[in-house]
């Protein structure tokens, strides 16, 4: 299995030299965030045997670009549910309803379409609080560091540092351990991204028995039902943001999801005044995830691939 991009933007084609020299067979594992695919990765994928993508939504953007559907299967990036679960989730007697993310400071995460509709949701006054474990990668473009773009970002939403409701910037990198009980003592997640190959922080902080509120498009789309978390609306497609393809050349004409921000505060506004009925969700949530992207729910899914590719041909029986 050969689990790298197909083909790198200068050209490199990465599965394409295994599959011809391995003498057994190859599989290519990617995902991506798009409506559809980087230029070159479908004829990457016709030089293997199978494509693996961790979710539906991959299965279906793979499918759209020209990848044979016949050849492309969901293998899930699990998380494990033993170690990412509610035990010892306790809310603090007195803290305020806290709203948690996790993401790399980059457009593609939609930072900017979470702190406006914060802004304009929640004043000082209220009892909530936005913690943020952020870093900035190559991906961070723009004048200043994240402290500059983000209260730039709220001026420009109608607000400023004195009047917002509370928000933390966690810049320094945290444990497994911490990142589990920054889960854990959340009353929600929270990410309004314009796009993901498998969702991995959403499917977490799920795992967590934490609410989830993230774009119902990407590769968390399945867990974002009304019934498990607090799906964000799509408002339209849009195009790759110029900064978003000078820091990586593949999203070159590609399109990715505007979340609707009346949609995303209508969801952080139904979390902060009722935390309780958020938990009751997200216990559901926390059962589908378990069913769907644990450990084993992923080692069955490779066994019976892994099955398939390595079973003897079938013998023609001739009457």
């Amino acid at each position: 299995m050969v689990h790298h991009l197909p083909r790198a933007p200068d050209g490199t084609d990465y599965w394409r030299e295994p599959a011809v020299a391995a003498g057994v067979p190859v599989v290519g594992a990617a995902c991506f965030e798009c409506d559809l695919l980087p230029e070159g990765w479908v004829e990457a994928a016709e030089s293997v045997a199978e494509v693996w993508v961790p979710t539906a939504f991959n299965l279906r953007t793979f499918a759209a670009a020209g990848v044979d559907p016949d050849r492309l299967h969901a293998i899930p990036y699990p998380v494990d549910t033993d170690v990412f679960a509610p035990d010892g989730r306790e809310r603090a007697a007195g803290a305020p309803v806290t709203f948690c993310s996790v993401f790399e400071w980059t457009w593609r995460k939609g930072w900017d379409v979470l702190l406006r509709a914060w802004a304009r949701e929640f004043d000082g006054s209220e009892d909530v609080r936005l913690r943020l474990l952020t870093y900035r990668g190559a991906g961070a473009l723009g004048d200043g560091d994240i402290v500059d773009q983000a209260t730039r970002c709220i001026r420009a939403a109608g607000s400023d540092l004195d009047t917002v409701a509370d928000i933390e910037l966690i810049l320094d990198p945290l444990s497994e351990d911490g990142l589990i009980e920054l889960y854990r003592s959340a009353d929600a997640f929270v990410l309004p991204t314009r796009g993901e190959g498998a969702g991995m922080p959403v499917i977490e902080a799920m795992a967590c028995g934490t609410p989830a509120i993230a774009t119902g498009w990407g590769g968390h789309e399945e867990l974002m039902d009304p019934e498990l978390s607090f799906p964000v609306e799509v408002e339209t497609l849009v195009e790759a943001a110029p900064e978003l393809v000078l820091d990586n050349p593949l999203y070159r004409g590609l399109r990715l999801a505007e979340p609707d921000e009346m949609s995303l505060r209508r969801a952080l506004r139904s979390v902060a005044e009722d935390p309780a009925a958020a938990r009751r969700r997200a216990a559901r949530g926390r059962t589908v995830v378990e069913e769907r992207f644990s450990i084993p729910s992923a080692g069955r899914a490779l066994a019976d691939r892994v099955d398939a590719l390595t079973a003897p041909p079938r013998s023609r029986v001739v009457a």
